[in-house]
């Protein structure tokens, strides 16, 4: 919940406020599925929807709240906007954790920039991860000598028309000091998990294709 309590003199008033016909927003995105990410998309956009309508609900009660009247009516909605806010969020989240299940372990499409390429690092393989639902990768040297010269592998999330979703994005690696071929490059030797916010952009998401791994002087 983005406002989820509201300090309006002395009295804290739920951020989620009901409609005056008792009934929460029913919008839906009608984002499509993604070949990759299924209904993820939708998903997230639905939820956000059902937040910013909330939001601006909320906001016009607030405006009346200098009134004894339009206190009281903020307060009576109180109770039932908490109460049906709990709830959609429970499904809500259950529908999440159903939706990464069926995406867990799947292969995520990947490329590297030519000036990735000339860099020590090697991408094995990129994987939807559900239990922390971000994306996992094993990066490890490709040939023995020495990493210091890059902390994160960065990438940016590309739609199927090689246009930027998501930029600014990386695998924090944290190794450093001499390496052999094939040795992981996360400081604990295990896989590590990068950002992969669809929540952030759920509607550019529909058109995701690929990530593509670039040199920290492309960023």
């Amino acid at each position: 919940m983005k406002n989820v309590l509201k300090t309006i003199g002395t009295v804290l008033i739920c951020g989620m406020l009901m409609t005056a016909c008792g009934g929460g927003s029913s919008k839906k995105s009608g984002l499509s599925k993604n070949e990759s990410l299924g209904n993820l998309p939708a998903l997230y956009a639905d939820w956000k929807l059902y937040e910013d309508d909330m939001d601006a609900q909320a906001a016009k009660l607030r405006e009346n709240m200098h009134t004894e009247s339009g206190m009281k009516k903020a307060m009576e909605w109180k109770d039932k906007a908490e109460k049906e806010y709990k709830e959609r969020e429970a499904v809500y989240k259950e529908n999440l954790k159903a939706e990464w299940a069926k995406i867990d372990g799947k292969e995520v499409p990947f490329t590297l920039s030519d000036a990735f390429s000339q860099t020590n690092m090697k991408i094995n393989w990129v994987k939807f991860n559900a239990e922390k639902q971000q994306v996992e990768a094993e990066i490890v040297a490709k040939a023995d000598g020495k990493f210091d010269s890059m902390s994160f592998a960065y990438y940016r999330v590309l739609a199927k028309d090689g246009s930027v979703i998501s930029e600014g994005n990386g695998f924090y690696l944290g190794k450093s000091g001499a390496v052999k071929a094939g040795e992981s490059l996360f400081y604990d030797n295990t896989n590590g998990t990068g950002n992969h916010s669809i929540s952030k952009n759920p509607e550019k998401y529909v058109d995701f294709a690929k990530i593509e791994f670039i040199a920290q002087s492309e960023r």
